[in-house]
């Protein structure tokens, strides 16, 4: 197993998280210092990093219905509250993707940074499933281009499906791939501003009951359905 994968697996990061840790020399196997990035770990191989240890943990996952006013993220230089304070646990964690400050709803925790990759990366083609409320209406004819594609910025052009779920301006959004505030920016070019946003799925695993600012770890069933 590659070195940065070995130490994902070990809950220190992503694995470009991992390559900057050997790029800063803090990285030693069998007490000296690794320099090669294409490493493999061999059997008795002895990984300190920064003088501690790494081990290969037992895999953990969450899910939590983020509540607004949360950043997707493990820390945050301006002080926000971040959705990893609310999993009480002493693993060290990290959301498998992100949602913005004030949309709510489903999003994992884990403590393996591999696993993040592989669910994010896009010929996975994970779907994401919200729930979104808009100011004001939109046509038919034109929500339903989102089938084929819509160009909402230089050089992407986001694919996915938009049903309306009734007369109060409330929509399914089904995508996936997510691109930062890419949701938003579909419904600017469709002349219609989201004021709500919350996702209730996520590769296949729902929220169900799960209040806002609830969490649990996935059931054996959810694991199954993450990895088909």
């Amino acid at each position: 197993m590659r070195i940065n994968k070995f130490l994902a697996r070990c809950g220190i990061g992503s694995r470009r998280k991992c390559d900057a840790l050997i790029k800063n020399r803090v990285v030693r196997v069998n007490n000296v210092i690794l320099e090669d990035f294409s490493y493999e770990i061999k059997k008795n191989d002895v990984v300190l990093v920064n003088n501690k240890i790494a081990k290969p943990q037992p895999l953990i996952i969450y899910k939590l219905n983020k509540p607004k006013g949360f950043i997707s993220s493990v820390k945050d230089d301006k002080g926000r509250k971040c959705i990893t304070d609310i999993v009480k646990s002493n693993k060290r964690l990290f959301p498998i993707g992100r949602l913005d400050f004030n949309t709510t709803g489903i999003i994992l925790i884990t403590n393996d940074g591999e696993i993040t990759n592989k669910l994010l990366h896009p010929r996975n083609m994970k779907k994401r499933i919200y729930i979104a409320e808009t100011r004001n209406d939109i046509a038919l004819k034109s929500y339903s281009q989102l089938k084929i594609g819509i160009k909402i910025s230089s050089g992407h052009i986001a694919r996915g499906e938009i049903v309306k779920l009734n007369d109060k301006f409330t929509w399914k959004v089904i995508l996936s791939e997510g691109k930062k505030h890419e949701i938003k920016k579909i419904f600017f070019k469709l002349g219609a501003p989201v004021s709500r946003l919350h996702r209730i799925e996520f590769a296949g695993i729902k929220l169900n009951k799960l209040k806002i600012g609830e969490y649990k770890q996935l059931t054996e069933k959810e694991f199954r359905i993450l990895f088909d």
